[in-house]
């Protein structure tokens, strides 16, 4: 007759095994919803001050203000050649393909650092002071936002490199790594808020 403990125990197939990287998964995303909840507030901050002050001469955006649109659309690129690079490194690595998906990540973080360096360019070439205007502070904070979230998706990246370089994110077992490129997402998303508010919209 069966004892209790043997009746309650659970039997795993041969070949299967639980993939690890849940709770990382989980943890990126609600990190990543409050990341597009502060782009959405930023964004309503942005429009409501640029509304309220008005545009035109002596508007909103001050007479010296010089925009470089090349930066900026590079810092755009940028942003999306990472999150373009990190998801070629996890499709690598699903079909076991290490060396591809290492270049990825690797890829990743280089594209995720011109962004972030695109992005300081445009602040320090704007040579305006923060506490002068709306649109100073307007423009600092989105600025600051881009390079921040630019740079988690940087460190994310060189996590995902380590971790494909120690076999956790190989084969079946991808949660690491999509937990690694909702990070990267989120700093591209930055880019383009940046792209659409200070050179679309203005």
């Amino acid at each position: 007759m069966a004892t209790k403990a043997q009746t309650n125990t659970v039997v795993t197939p041969v070949g299967l095994r639980r993939q690890s990287g849940n709770s990382a998964y989980l943890g990126a995303l609600l990190v990543a919803a409050a990341g597009f909840v502060f782009m959405a507030a930023l964004c309503g901050a942005y429009i409501s001050v640029r509304n309220f002050v008005g545009i035109g001469d002596g508007g909103f955006i001050p007479k010296e203000m010089k925009f470089d649109n090349y930066a900026g659309f590079m810092t755009m690129v940028s942003g999306l050649g990472a999150s373009a690079s990190a998801e070629w490194a996890l499709i690598s690595a699903k079909v076991k393909q290490r060396r591809w998906a290492l270049g990825g990540y690797g890829f990743a973080i280089l594209l995720g650092l011109g962004a972030a360096n695109s992005a300081w360019f445009i602040g320090s070439r704007s040579a305006l002071v923060a506490a002068d205007t709306a649109y100073a502070i307007s423009f600092y904070a989105v600025i600051a936002t881009t390079i921040g979230f630019v740079l988690l998706g940087v460190l994310a990246s060189l996590l995902g490199l380590v971790r494909t370089m120690g076999g956790h994110i190989f084969g079946d077992n991808v949660l690491l790594g999509r937990a690694t490129n909702v990070f990267v997402h989120l700093g591209t998303a930055a880019s383009l808020v940046m792209f659409f508010l200070l050179f679309t919209y203005k």
